[in-house]
């Protein structure tokens, strides 16, 4: 039995409290995407969500990774987003965590963002802002001459600023890599857009170890396979590194 269908199977259960069914529900909606299962996604997420309202315990206090399952996987499904939210919207609470952010999703799609610009796209198409005083003066040096230290703040700060330009004169002349996954990924986008996937696909594995899941349930991270700007740059070889780091031990209600 993989880790997929082990967690499809505790996402199944209804003999037991939602705290011990959604949080394995969260983690198979997250490995579903790197399957290529969007529709089954969106659907695991309804079904979840329908079947607990009465009952949710820490379900509503949830935004990821539900939210991003209902809005990208309608879209995949050719539903509308708003529309879809809509009709979800009537079994959660309002002043919830989840209730409010799906009222927030469903009066911004497509103002200006659309599916995938509401989860991190924006990244991308936000326009750039100066550097920081310090970032600044980094860049105006020999950055084949900058440490480790050096590297990471303007790597840093030229993502913070979105300047993809200033980052990528720093990997061009100190031939060294980011380090950090937020910075990597970020350039790996622009990357693919200039048509350097190959690139794109060695900074990606370069940095994977760098993921770190920010709650039990999170195993994989799912903005490689959703967003267009960096789903050309997975190659097998990620996908492997990927699934070689999936833990699924410490997800309530799976051991």
């Amino acid at each position: 039995m993989t880790e997929l269908d082990r967690l499809l199977e505790v996402a199944a259960r209804r003999d037991r409290s939602a705290d011990l069914v959604w949080p394995a529900a969260a983690a198979a909606i997250e490995l579903l995407w790197w399957y290529d299962r969007g529709s089954d996604a969106r659907r695991l997420a309804e079904v979840t969500i329908r079947d607990f309202a009465a009952c949710p315990g820490e379900l509503f206090v949830q935004r990821v990774p539900f939210d991003e399952a209902l809005v990208v996987g309608s879209v995949v499904d050719g539903l509308d987003p708003v529309g879809f939210l809509a009709g979800l919207l009537d079994v959660i609470p309002d002043d919830t965590v989840l209730g409010k952010h799906l009222g927030w999703l469903a009066e911004n799609y497509g103002r200006p963002y659309d599916a995938v610009g509401l989860f991190g796209g924006f990244e991308w198409v936000y326009p750039s802002k100066p550097l920081k005083r310090i970032p600044q003066a980094l860049s105006e040096r020999d950055l084949g001459s900058l440490d480790d230290a050096e590297r990471f703040r303007l790597y840093s700060g030229a993502h913070h600023c979105r300047q993809y330009p200033v980052a990528r004169r720093l990997l061009d002349e100190s031939g060294e890599f980011p380090t950090r996954w937020a910075e990597a990924t970020w350039m790996a986008g622009h990357m693919v857009e200039d048509g350097e996937v190959e690139l794109a696909s060695d900074l990606i594995l370069h940095v994977v170890p760098d993921w770190h899941p920010f709650e039990v349930w999170d195993v994989v991270p799912t903005n490689l396979v959703i967003q267009p700007r960096l789903r050309p740059a997975v190659t097998p070889e990620i996908r492997e590194a990927v699934f070689r780091q999936v833990d699924i031990s410490q997800i309530p209600g799976v051991a």
